[in-house]
């Protein structure tokens, strides 16, 4: 009974143990649910090797120990091969899959003939790998801890809103995420967008050349303060925490409280989507990646997905549903006939992956994220801006009294997306914070007064001027926080 509790036990904290290691390390990305499915597999391809191990071996603790230490392989398979190519490019897939097979081979003929007991090894692996399971989920208590007792932070302000004053206009707001400011756009790529800006000039828009957001050049720490209004998440914190901010946001409460509804367009399923009718035509699969999809990419499981599944490329999928999410931006007006609508539409453009040029034709795949030929993120940008302005001039035609409020979360990161990919590591870490912040900021006031000015205000304080023009609130403008700098640094994992 104790050799079958050992036996099994190696295999199944084997197979446990970097699905969970990934999870502790990454506790505030994801969910724990989100281990199981690599888990899972990782548990049925080890029940198949040691049925077949124990059919030629006749020994159920050498089965197990081959299981274990063949599974180190399948689990790590990829994650071992791009080490290795960066010490020599002569380990590719293949060659080290060859590699891999002769030596497990010869590790199969060595237990089938020795008379050696394989209990211990086994054992030392269960000591091993529990060991270091429990190291692990020590060190991420505080962040289970914080995640499970997450408290959403509200405005004192937000809790006693008035509708007796309620304007009805329709509002609009546009997120455009990684559209740089112009200083940012001029800075990294020596580009004037000055057609687009005259183009919303023309058509009614205030548009600030000057605004930052300050606090980060991330959208998880920017985007969640934005919709409360207020400096709310934790700068270079883990995401999942912060994007919990856009649940029900201090945005969404106001506008309810007003008698709103909110329409939602939701590229990559950003957002939260408590309390919003979410505006989707896409039936497809496109999302970020999750922890699932981080564990089972570091395993020969993606090859073999890949090699035997014939699938549509992510690249592919992405572009996709990114015209998907552009075309209901560009109709996001007809769902608002009849009712006072918040319509806010969050797009991952012109951010990679590149996918299309200015004319709407599809890019090659290979580049999605070159940020080497600087070509690429302008062709973009140039394809956005012209389902911008076909979008703004439905809107004015149809709904001319609505309010506009587009912006992006940060610039363009040039530098930092360089320095991870390229490993460019000098830099003046302040110049290039400071473009990295330089925003998109416009803003079309429809019906209302149109004084107010916007110029080099932040994304909330802008948002708090339109609140105080539209509503007749008294929102103070926030003192802009500690100028945040993005020093170099190396970035493994889930992101």
């Amino acid at each position: 009974m104790k050799k079958k509790l050992i036996v099994t036990a190696s295999i199944i904290l084997t197979c446990a143990y970097p699905c969970l290691f990934i999870y502790f390390q990454n506790v505030g990305e994801g969910d724990f649910h989100e281990v199981m499915l690599p888990f899972c597999i990782f548990l049925g391809v080890s029940a198949l090797v040691t049925l077949g191990g124990y059919l030629f071996l006749r020994n159920a603790e050498k089965a197990a120990l081959f299981t274990c230490l063949f599974m180190l392989m399948f689990m790590n398979f990829n994650m071992v091969n791009t080490f290795l190519l960066k010490i020599n490019p002569v380990f590719k897939g293949g060659y080290m899959l060859v590699v891999y097979l002769v030596c497990y081979t010869l590790l199969f003929i060595y237990l089938k003939k020795s008379k050696g007991d394989a209990l211990v090894p086994c054992a030392i692996i269960v000591c091993v790998c529990g060991a270091l399971i429990l190291l692990n989920g020590a060190m991420a208590i505080p962040d289970i801890i914080k995640k499970t007792t997450f408290n959403q932070k509200i405005l004192p302000e937000s809790s006693d809103f008035s509708t007796q004053n309620s304007e009805s206009a329709n509002v609009y707001y546009f997120v455009f995420d990684e559209y740089g400011g112009p200083l940012s756009l001029e800075h990294y790529y020596e580009f004037e967008n000055e057609k687009f800006m005259n183009f919303l000039e023309e058509m009614g828009f205030q548009c600030s050349r000057n605004s930052y957001n300050m606090e980060s050049i991330n959208t998880v720490d920017t985007l969640p303060n934005i919709l409360n209004l207020n400096y709310v998440t934790e700068i270079d914190g883990a995401s999942e925490y912060n994007m919990q901010y856009t649940e029900n946001p201090v945005l969404y409460q106001l506008f309810h409280n007003m008698g709103y509804r909110i329409n939602l367009v939701n590229h990559r399923d950003a957002l939260e989507t408590a309390e919003v009718n979410v505006i989707s035509k896409y039936s497809g699969n496109d999302r970020m990646d999750t922890i699932s999809d981080y564990i089972l990419n570091q395993s020969l499981v993606y090859n073999v997905i890949l090699r035997l599944i014939p699938e549509q490329s992510s690249v592919s999928i992405y572009a996709e549903a990114l015209l998907s999410a552009l075309n209901d931006m560009k109709y996001i007006w007809q769902e608002t006939a009849g009712h006072p609508t918040l319509s806010i539409c969050y797009l991952q453009c012109p951010h990679a992956g590149f996918v299309f040029d200015s004319g709407g034709n599809r890019m090659n795949e290979e580049d999605a994220l070159n940020w080497e030929d600087k070509s690429l993120y302008i062709e973009q940008l140039k394809f956005l801006n012209s389902w911008i302005e076909e979008t703004i001039e439905l809107i004015l035609e149809n709904d001319p009294g609505s309010v506009i409020v587009m912006q992006s979360d940060h610039g363009v990161r040039y530098a930092k997306h360089c320095m991870h990919l390229y490993e460019e590591q000098e830099y003046d870490a302040e110049v290039e914070s400071s473009y990295m912040k330089n925003i998109l900021n416009c803003v079309y006031w429809g019906d209302l007064d149109r004084s107010a000015d916007i110029e080099g205000l932040s994304g909330i304080n802008t948002w708090r001027t339109v609140l105080n023009v539209m509503f007749g609130y008294d929102y103070e403008l926030l003192p802009e926080p500690e100028e945040y700098v993005y020093h170099w640094r190396k970035v493994d994992g889930v992101q």
